[in-house]
């Protein structure tokens, strides 16, 4: 019987899957989605939107819907995007944070 490396029938490579990677949240991954939609330079990876969830869970965590979460991240964006939108993006996230929702 011949030896398949890749570990799956079709005989090719697997997914790289990394270890320590956390599910991102459905809420977060729609968000992200809502990002790309509304300005394509916006496209995220993977990792990204892992790096991204814990500011967008805040966010949520604090009233604000995800539309709302998509409007404030993309206002105001400059005409050109220098390297990665992450990196604007995770600034706002934690610059930007909205206060608590009363209780």
């Amino acid at each position: 019987m011949a030896e398949n490396p890749g570990g799956n029938p079709g005989g090719g490579k697997s997914p790289v899957v990394e270890p320590d990677a956390e599910p991102v949240g459905e809420a977060v991954m729609r968000v992200a989605h809502a990002l790309r939609r509304r300005d394509p330079r916006l496209l995220l990876s993977e990792r990204e939107c892992r790096t991204l969830a814990p500011g967008i869970t805040a966010w949520l965590n604090r009233g604000t819907s995800e539309a709302e979460v998509v409007r404030s991240l993309c206002q105001g964006l400059p005409t050109v995007l220098r390297g990665r939108a992450a990196g604007i993006l995770a600034w706002r996230l934690r610059e930007h944070l909205p206060p608590p929702a009363p209780v």
